[in-house]
């Protein structure tokens, strides 16, 4: 029984600073320090909420963005080294020995060289995953003229292995391209920017024009359907017909194509499989080229992306800290009869100071949850309702897009408590100067 009393009288003593801490958290009937507790918490939430909320913006933009590129082009594309980056191409033989026993990749092996440390042996890795899939594609330059209207667009042909997932979610109106095995067809899918343009709509004929040869070829589609990516560079330019249309154009044989594009499983292995299929895969008269490298503009824009949103973070924490800082300050000179009561009682100063940063670890834990409440639940509803529009000809989409990571909301909330509370420890020294013959002469 002795043992017993012994032992649970010196977890009281152990748990005390958190025992005072609870009881005193918020003071009874209305004070300034009160308030002012009250308002940290509001400020620490609103702090979280607009960490979570930024983060959760930012990475729905990269996300949606970087989709839509790589939905429209593919991630690598495979052309002959002669080709130009304005779209003509020379032709490449289909047989070739790696189609489509590329889309049989795993993972590829490659090695990560140290910048800082150019002597130093590589790092061998391997990548998340490896090449999901690879398609046929030819470009064809032409003049699509109804009535007095002419408009230059970029034809692309496809097969019948093209992946539809993607255009079959941008579809505005009428259906994707029917391929059938045995004939030809005549159908045009254009984007709703050339059908306002031109006023085309699905169902409507209209006569393109070609060079061949230096001279003029005309041939007639008829629209089976209209398309939106929000990607201006894509819909101001493009338009998807039979490859074997673009073939009998070209006066191609049946085994020739413009090009490969080329999907792998990770965004962040498409380098690594660049360099791997430019290197040991494909022969010397072929070139590949991540689609980041093609349009590098809007790729490093979007990573300027990561700066705001590091900022906005940086930000937000520090207005959480100086909230912080200022109410722990408030509520130990509030409390300073209790402290020189209690030093008075041989409390030693590292308990005081545990007292004061358990009652701020408090408020931060009922300001993160009110802050995760917050922030998450005008996430889920901006994604349910859409409610923020945007310019779609600026930022490529129509709405404000959002992408939760819990890791990332988990960070943010670990982190910032954690820098919180070690920040918080420099205004709690406060306590060690203040002695009990000072302190308790004041009432």
């Amino acid at each position: 029984m002795i043992h017993s009393a012994t032992t649970s009288t010196y977890l009281h003593i152990v748990n005390l600073p958190a025992f005072i801490a609870r009881r005193t958290i918020f003071p009874k009937g209305k004070s300034f320090a009160g308030f002012i507790m009250r308002l940290a918490i509001i400020a620490y939430a609103l702090s979280i909420a607009v960490m979570i909320i930024a983060s959760a913006l930012i990475r729905g933009f990269k996300k949606e963005i970087s989709q839509k590129m790589f939905g429209c082009w593919g991630h690598i594309h495979i052309v002959k080294t002669t080709s130009n980056r304005n779209f003509e191409q020379d032709p490449i033989k289909l047989d070739d020995a790696f189609y489509p026993s590329l889309e049989e990749t795993e993972s590829v092996r490659y090695a990560e060289v140290i910048e800082d440390d150019l002597e130093a042996d590589p790092i061998w890795r391997e990548t998340k995953g490896g090449i999901r899939k690879i398609q046929v594609f030819t470009n064809l330059p032409g003049i699509i003229v109804r009535g007095d209207q002419f408009e230059g667009m970029i034809l692309k042909g496809v097969d019948r292995d093209y992946d539809w997932e993607y255009f079959e979610r941008q579809l505005v109106h009428g259906s994707t391209l029917e391929l059938p095995r045995d004939s030809l067809t005549d159908q045009l899918m254009i984007s709703k920017t050339t059908s306002d343009r031109m006023q085309i709509d699905t169902g409507d004929a209209v006569v393109v024009h070609f060079i061949r040869n230096r001279k003029e070829v005309r041939k007639r589609f008829r629209v089976c359907g209209v398309y939106s990516t929000g990607l201006s560079d894509f819909d101001s330019k493009f338009a998807l017909i039979d490859m074997r249309k673009a073939r009998e154009i070209l006066q191609w044989e049946d085994n020739w194509i413009g090009g490969y594009e080329v999907f792998v499983d990770h965004l962040e292995d498409v380098e690594p499989i660049n360099d791997y299929i430019y290197g040991d895969v494909i022969p010397h008269d072929l070139y590949s080229e991540s689609i980041k490298t093609k349009f590098p503009n809007i790729f490093d824009w979007l990573e300027l992306q990561d700066i705001n949103e590091w900022v906005i973070m940086g930000l937000m924490l520090i207005v959480a800290m100086i909230n912080l800082v200022i109410m722990l300050l408030i509520i130990i000179l509030e409390r300073t009869q209790m402290i020189g009561v209690m030093k008075s009682l041989g409390a030693r100063d590292t308990s005081l100071r545990r007292v004061f940063l358990y009652k701020a670890a408090i408020i931060m834990v009922i300001g993160t949850l009110l802050g995760n409440v917050i922030g998450i639940g005008l996430c889920k509803i901006q994604q349910w309702t859409k409610w923020i529009s945007l310019n779609e000809e600026n930022y490529f989409l129509d709405y404000a897009p959002i992408y939760l990571d819990p890791w990332i909301i988990l960070l943010i909330n670990v982190g910032a408590m954690i820098l919180c509370l070690l920040i918080l420890i420099i205004p709690s020294t406060l306590i060690s100067r203040l002695t009990p013959s000072k302190v308790l002469r004041f009432r």
